[in-house]
């Protein structure tokens, strides 16, 4: 029996052991979902693996072998915008058999009317006309093209968006016809133009009766919040108090950079190479342009205009940095040139090729072929229309690289150069009269904050943050503005920027793991040391009571002031035709507007009644009406006439063009948000970027 005993609990304890384990791993698993759409879950993998795919094509588009953190941004949203369209866009578009077929797909791209990306990418700018040879051509080369080029998987790219602004529009057309205006629609159009009331009224303002005097229960709260529950939606989002520690240098840290600044001095003085000397020395990186009088600051123009090569100024101290300044050269120099361009865009794949065109179409050039058919022909931007010209160029407008070869060429030489765009040939058509440039070397000391004054601060920010742990003891510490706790409100998950704060992504990410009343550890963050306390968190789903108890107060003291201001005006216009009777009862003046439409969005001197509005559009004239509650106050009103003035040019065409116009303007936008909220989308990007 005593075995028996052990060897079952033995069991049960491998039973519930491999239970429980079971239970986490599952936890663990839907940790690394990035969303759930339509109660289906997508799992960060999968997630990620779009990323990076499209990561490689915003290289590719954009010539370069690493993505800035705005561009990183861009391709994550756009990879959640597949996820979107693949989950629940695709599943609208196969249950009514919305589809682009291959012919479709064909004519699209190489049809008679290609869709405006094949356009963008192949057309002719001059004349506006697809090169089918070059077009086909190029097809080819992608076809037997493998799946790891570069640029047939761009090609790939383009395809596929192509096929989904096709699916997309032929989706809202689908919508779009749906929608259209009936003979009911367009002549309450043309009565709303065209019809206008005037009317007198007396209003009586909830203002009159005292807040105070209206009492308000606590059921009377649910009550209004659950009949209006709908108006309390939110979205999640949290609210922070952070307190910031700026990291400041020291005196010693001034001293430090002047005392550098001074004892490098004398060596600034003789070196002749200033340009070396400042790129490896100075905070400041050198400085290429060629200045004219006038556009230097003032403290440097006059002395280096009347300087010798080599001159240099006493140190100064600008802009928290200490700076010597070196005239380096002298240049006798076109403020402007005219220039004409052919340029060639470049990439990986492409470069070697390139750079020999380009060599080529300088030696045409050279050898006097018209720079203009050159241009024509062979640039792939803009200017190519206009011959390659771009007009006057100034040092500086351009890239650096691009402009110095304008300003340094003579007038009608080609030359060869290079910025970001690509491969441009050059020529200059055009110069201004030279005049004497210079240019100035600045060695340059910024005031930083040391090891020793960034350990001073991070140590405050430390006795802060050990002191006060807690939501209570972060706002007593807090109350009196020393230190001062700024407040963010409703912050998202996803949003990369707190105003003040350099990059808190780090920060942010913290918020939404945390709770109300949470502490921060230290955050570096910039040139500042932040603790942060978490002040609100909201779910997704329904504000609670408690939240907009302030705002139902509002509305219940309005309709229970309309309840008593209504039976008193009712009073007084009982047995009486005379507003100015009623006036005199209510102890009030009658007012009188004129030319009121229904398509009006508020009254002189009233804003915005939509309920007085809609009434006097319906009230027969000459007739005392009931009270009227509206969004100020209680109003009687007496419809003095009814006027139409018909709109001779609004037929039944202009009409309903109007009227489907505004439903072609909300079909993409509203029946795309409400699949979204049909989907169920739970989104969990925020823990892992």
């Amino acid at each position: 029996m005593l075995v028996s005993i052990i060897i079952g609990l033995a069991l049960f304890s491998f039973i519930l052991t491999d239970f429980l384990t079971s239970g986490s791993k599952l936890i663990n698993k839907s940790k690394m979902n990035v969303a759930e759409i339509n109660g289906k879950s997508i799992e960060y993998s999968l997630f990620e693996k779009r990323i990076r795919h499209l990561e490689d094509i915003a290289k590719t588009r954009n010539g370069v072998n690493s993505l800035s953190e705005e561009m990183s941004e861009n391709v994550r949203k756009e990879a959640w915008q597949d996820l979107l369209q693949e989950n629940v866009m695709n599943k609208e578009y196969e249950k009514l058999g919305v589809t682009v077929s291959d012919d479709e797909l064909f004519d699209l791209i190489e049809g008679r009317n290609p869709h405006p990306i094949i356009r963008q990418y192949f057309a002719n700018p001059e004349t506006g006309t697809i090169d089918k040879m070059n077009l086909n051509a190029f097809l080819q080369k992608m076809k037997d093209a493998p799946a790891t080029d570069e640029q047939k998987k761009m090609w790939l790219y383009i395809e596929d968006i192509i096929e989904k602004q096709t699916l997309a529009t032929k989706y809202s057309s689908l919508i779009r016809n749906g929608l259209y205006a009936t003979s009911i629609d367009m002549q309450a159009l043309r009565d709303e133009m065209s019809n206008s009331v005037d009317f007198s009224y007396i209003q009586k303002p909830y203002t009159s009766i005292p807040d105070g005097s209206v009492t308000i229960s606590e059921s009377e709260l649910k009550s209004y919040y659950n009949e209006h529950k709908e108006e309390f939606k939110q979205v999640k989002s949290n609210s922070i108090k952070y307190v910031a520690f700026d990291v400041v240098p020291s005196e010693s840290d001034n001293a430090y950079a002047k005392k550098w600044i001074n004892d490098v001095l004398p060596e600034f003085s003789h070196i002749t190479d200033a340009d070396q000397y400042i790129k490896l020395n100075s905070d400041l990186a050198y400085d290429t342009k060629n200045y004219k009088k006038g556009e230097l600051p003032a403290r440097l123009d006059d002395f280096m205009f009347s300087a010798k090569v080599g001159d240099v100024t006493d140190p100064y101290f600008e802009n928290n940095t200490y700076k010597i300044a070196k005239l380096a050269k002298i240049n006798m120099l076109p403020d402007s040139v005219q220039v004409s361009q052919i340029l060639l865009p470049v990439n990986q794949k492409n470069v070697r090729q390139m750079q020999f065109l380009a060599d080529s179409l300088k030696k045409l050039a050279d050898a006097g072929h018209d720079f203009a058919d050159l241009a024509r022909n062979n640039s792939q931007d803009a200017s190519a229309k206009k011959g390659g010209e771009i007009g006057w160029v100034k040092e500086g407008m351009l890239s650096s690289q691009f402009s110095d070869s304008c300003i340094f060429a003579k007038k009608g030489q080609v030359k060869i150069t290079f910025s970001q765009s690509g491969i441009h040939i050059i020529k200059v058509t055009g110069q201004s009269a030279l005049v004497k440039k210079v240019q100035v070397g600045i060695l340059a000391k910024e005031v930083r904050a040391s090891e020793q004054t960034d350990q001073h601060y991070y140590s405050i920010a430390s006795k802060f943050a050990g002191i006060n742990n807690t939501g209570a003891k972060f706002e007593s510490a807090t109350k009196g503005g020393n230190p001062a706790a700024i407040t963010v409100f409703d912050l998202k998950p996803l949003d990369n920027e707190i105003e003040g704060l350099d990059k808190p992504r780090q920060l942010i990410r913290w918020v939404f793991e945390s709770k109300q009343g949470e502490v921060s550890k230290i955050f570096r963050l910039g040139d500042k040391y932040v603790v942060a306390m978490v002040t609100k968190v909201r779910e997704d789903g329904y504000k609670p009571l408690g939240d907009v108890s302030d705002v139902i107060k509002i509305e219940i003291r309005k309709i229970k002031k309309s309840e008593i201001i209504s039976k008193e005006m009712a009073n007084a216009s009982q047995g009486t035709t005379s507003m100015d009777a009623v006036a005199a009862k209510l102890n009030s003046v009658v007012k009188s507007v004129n030319g009121v439409q229904f398509s009006s969005y508020s009254i002189q001197d009233l804003g915005a009644e939509p309920k007085l509005i809609s009434a006097a559009y319906v009230l027969n004239p000459n007739k005392i009406s009931s009270p009227i509650a509206g969004e100020n106050g209680v109003y009687i009103i007496d419809v003095e006439n009814k006027s139409k003035t018909p709109f001779q040019n609004i037929d039944n065409s202009i009409a309903r063009n109007y009227i489907e116009r505004n439903y072609l303007n909300q079909v993409n936008s509203e029946s795309f948000k409400a699949l979204m909220d049909l989907a169920g989308i739970k989104d969990y990007r925020d823990r892992f970027f």
